[in-house]
């Protein structure tokens, strides 16, 4: 547990709810905040890997209610103390591995959110069994989350995007199909460093390509990205 003193109470943006975060880990990113507002969910949603709870704190408003999972005790501590600061009753906290989730909870969430954030912090790592572990770790664990997901239910994810296409492999090979897909750049000249992307258990092949999201211009938000930040719906 993190003493008081450790800890700061941050807003969530683009609601009325504040998250109790750590001031040296455990704090949110653009990542989370982008990806919650590209998940279009409803109904009971599994919140993979829920960290301290920022996108089931950014989500709960439109949801039925989130079951928010992860292996870390310390983050889930957070995420309670937030629940309980904002008087949150459709929460669930669920301290469990995701690779063990298919053998509890088969078939029962409408949706997922999964911000797997090991793979974020090094886009680029130069080495190569480092890469295939993870690889490895990541079809495991998408492969323990599908059987989690009501048929026609939906993933949606943030992933680095020189690695798009060993994902979207995952995916298939999972029986996910890609329905939407949004390159994410810092600024209109640069690279695509991130992607989102929504996945359908059992769909037909038909991949959207929405348009780029580009977050700054000119030193500044632009305004796509500070509608995001504003966003309640």
């Amino acid at each position: 547990m993190c003493k008081n003193n450790l800890l700061s109470l941050d807003t969530v943006p683009g609601s009325k709810y504040f998250i109790y975060q750590e001031k040296n880990a455990f704090r949110y990113c653009t990542d989370s905040i982008i990806l919650s507002s590209f998940a279009n969910v409803k109904g009971l949603i599994l919140d993979a890997g829920c960290g301290n709870g920022i996108l089931s704190l950014r989500i709960i408003d439109r949801v039925e209610e989130v079951y928010g999972v992860d292996k870390d005790e310390n983050a889930l501590d957070l995420f309670k103390k937030s629940i309980l600061k904002n008087k949150i009753e459709k929460i669930k906290i669920i301290n469990c591995d995701l690779k063990d989730l298919w053998g509890k909870y088969n078939e029962k969430f409408d949706g997922i959110i999964f911000n797997p954030p090991y793979f974020s912090k090094s886009l680029k790592s130069k080495d190569s069994t480092k890469d295939a572990r993870h690889s490895d770790d990541l079809n495991m664990i998408v492969a323990s989350l599908v059987k989690t997901l009501k048929f026609k239910g939906s993933i949606n994810m943030v992933f680095p995007a020189n690695r798009l296409a060993e994902l979207i492999s995952i995916l298939r090979a999972n029986k996910l199909e890609p329905k939407r897909l949004k390159l994410v750049r810092n600024t209109e000249n640069a690279d695509a460093k991130i992607f989102l992307i929504e996945a359908k258990k059992g769909a037909n092949i038909s991949l959207k390509i929405e348009r780029d999201l580009i977050l700054y211009r000119d030193g500044k938000m632009t305004e796509d990205l500070i509608s995001i930040y504003g966003d309640e719906r």
